[in-house]
């Protein structure tokens, strides 16, 4: 269909697609404590609010400064009070947030052999373009089979490694 209708009939489902997959970030996020923040005086809040917003306000016309012939004298150090102030501000404001850190999980022996076959690939494949450049672009005139270059089938090969070798982490889900 064309018009309102046809649109109707494409739009909805994909803002209802939309919706439910927001709504599920949010109850993950909120599981997760993200947005979290402790209990802060008023005084407080009050004075990150007006140091983060005059300090941007202090960036814009220090900019301002910046571009137009007569503010040359005030433009930099505006500029730079603006940005101080911003920064103390965002400072002080990232105070008040509760959130977990990151841990990244060390390294074991199966992350190095997913990585190292990365890297065994690539430097595989970059030695096969180097060598024999022709053997990774075939020619299409006239039209025939191209051969298999052995190289590259390996390096391919290569990449499939870890999928076999790795074992599937119970932890996560299965793709």
């Amino acid at each position: 269909d064309r018009g309102l209708r046809g649109l109707l009939q494409v739009g909805l489902p994909v803002l209802e697609g939309a919706l439910e997959r927001s709504v599920a970030l949010a109850a993950a996020m909120e599981a997760r404590g993200y947005g979290r923040s402790a209990e802060v005086p008023a005084r407080v809040r009050r004075t990150t609010a007006a140091l983060t917003l005059g300090g941007l306000l202090g960036v814009c016309a220090g900019t301002y400064g910046l571009l137009t012939a007569e503010g040359g004298t005030y433009g930099i150090p505006l500029l730079l009070a603006g940005a101080g102030a911003a920064l103390a501000g965002l400072r002080l404001g990232g105070r008040r947030s509760l959130r977990t850190r990151y841990r990244p999980d060390p390294w074991d022996t199966r992350a190095w052999l997913v990585a190292g076959s990365g890297v065994a690939v690539a430097a595989l494949l970059t030695l096969a373009a180097a060598r024999d450049p022709e053997g990774l672009h075939p020619g299409v005139v006239p039209l025939v089979a191209p051969a298999l270059p052995l190289w590259p089938a390996a390096a391919t090969l290569l990449a499939l490694l870890p999928a076999l070798v790795v074992p599937q982490d119970s932890k996560e889900p299965p793709s």
